[in-house]
């Protein structure tokens, strides 16, 4: 409650804070949605990490499928800017 408090006053006319149960994702579920973007993004080859969002020192695909090799869709030339969930 203090970290959504304090966001919501940062933001004050800039953005409007939600929570993941707005936006259809309950917060009980949050983290298997998190890990099962990160698998996806992986599995098309595209980073989970970025500079902007991380710190990293450059975008990166996160994580590595077994058996090992290369993955079986090249690299997005545009990465995804949303996700859109159904249910």
């Amino acid at each position: 409650p203090t970290l959504l408090a304090r966001l919501t006053e940062l933001g004050a006319g800039r953005w409007r804070v939600r929570t993941t149960d707005e936006l259809g994702v309950p917060a009980q579920a949050k983290e298997a949605y998190a890990f099962a973007l990160l698998g996806w993004l992986s599995w098309h080859g595209l980073p989970g990490s970025i500079r902007s969002v991380t710190g990293a020192a450059r975008a990166a695909v996160l994580g590595s499928w077994t058996p090992s090799g290369p993955p079986p869709h090249p690299t997005a030339a545009v990465p995804p800017r949303r996700l859109r969930i159904r249910h």
